[in-house]
């Protein structure tokens, strides 16, 4: 739940800070943060390093491409969080 609200954070940060800088570097940041947090060994923190930049790079174009439109950019900030978690549920239900 943690990991989500700081997403939901660095999200919105991002958003704010848009003229200022491109969204790859706001993804490689967190990404950054969040394998460091993570732990684990090298091989599963350069693993989880590149499936979280990837998803928040994507995730932060995306929410910077409807910043004009309120009734998309509050359900997609919202769901593009709990996407991950929810995926995660799904796949070790099926295990």
């Amino acid at each position: 739940m943690f990991g989500i609200l700081v997403f939901l954070m660095v999200a919105k940060w991002q958003d704010f800070y848009a003229d200022r800088s491109a969204a790859w570097q706001w993804a490689a940041g967190y990404a950054a943060a969040a394998t460091l947090l993570n732990g684990g060994g090298a091989v599963r923190m350069l693993v989880g390093f590149a499936v979280s930049g990837l998803y928040a790079w994507a995730y932060f174009a995306l929410l910077r491409r409807f910043t004009d439109s309120l009734r998309v950019w509050i359900p997609l900030y919202l769901g593009g969080a709990v996407l991950p978690l929810l995926l995660s549920v799904l796949l070790t239900a099926k295990i």
